[in-house]
């Protein structure tokens, strides 16, 4: 799987309610050569989450690899995957799959810590 920016100038900031501003990107998801979708990963100093994801294969195991291989690529960039706090019954679904394997855990949201969420746990690779 390949995802990179959609466009190399794609960051792009949003100002949130809380009059915070967060980072934009949106990257294109790749497999065998064809776009299967987009991703947008929202940056908030060394965090970052999920603004939006939209791929057209499901359920095929591909929205977990690239949550593997996203969350690997900020862990070394010294940043940390949180899951949002606002998750749909197939984010809830994927995050729970990472927890299962070892790859996430319950955490306090790192803004609001009366919300838990998870949080990506690197591996080995």
């Amino acid at each position: 799987m390949i995802f990179h920016p959609a466009n190399p100038k794609s960051m792009e900031a949003r100002e949130n309610e809380d009059d915070s501003t967060q980072k934009i990107s949106k990257r294109t998801v790749i497999i065998d050569n064809k776009e299967i979708g987009t991703i947008e990963i929202a940056f908030d100093g060394n965090t970052a989450h999920i603004a939006d994801v939209k791929l057209s294969q499901q359920k095929e195991g591909h929205g977990t690899e690239l949550y593997l291989q996203l969350g690997e690529e900020l862990a070394q960039k010294g940043i940390t995957l949180f899951s949002g706090s606002n998750r749909n019954d197939a984010a809830n679904g994927l995050w729970d799959s990472l927890a299962r394997i070892g790859r996430a855990k319950i955490s306090p949201h790192p803004r609001n810590p009366g919300i838990s969420v998870y949080e990506y746990i690197p591996g080995n690779e």
